[in-house]
């Protein structure tokens, strides 16, 4: 399981030697993609604020970043565990995160 501490930029701190070789991974660059078009300030359980991990998405009232949640839960971590070891997540933001997301990456209904 990887480590679930991150740094600043929300990479986890033992994957910081293979970074690079994981950036060009083609399951990275479609998840970077993904998360990078969301428009997370539309989910009210997330917030990025100026000098908080460097305005990366966070849980409100929180250091962990969104980022964790998909690559904990990628790796295999459960819900109960990930609001286990984040101090302040709550299983409601967690949830909220999930939802967004999903709903995020519905296709656009057609107009009739």
């Amino acid at each position: 399981m990887r480590c679930a501490h991150f740094d600043y930029r929300g990479q986890g701190l033992a994957d910081r030697g293979s970074a690079g070789a994981r950036a060009h991974h083609p399951a990275t660059i479609r998840k970077e993609a993904c998360h990078a078009a969301l428009d997370w300030s539309q989910c009210p359980a997330v917030e990025s604020v100026p000098g908080k991990l460097s305005g990366a998405w966070v849980f409100r009232d929180t250091r962990m970043p969104v980022a964790a949640v998909f690559e904990n839960l990628e790796d295999g971590m459960s819900i109960d565990e990930l609001i286990q070891l984040y101090d302040g997540v709550t299983r409601e933001q967690v949830q909220a995160v999930l939802e967004f997301a999903a709903k995020s990456l519905q296709a656009p209904s057609l107009a009739s």
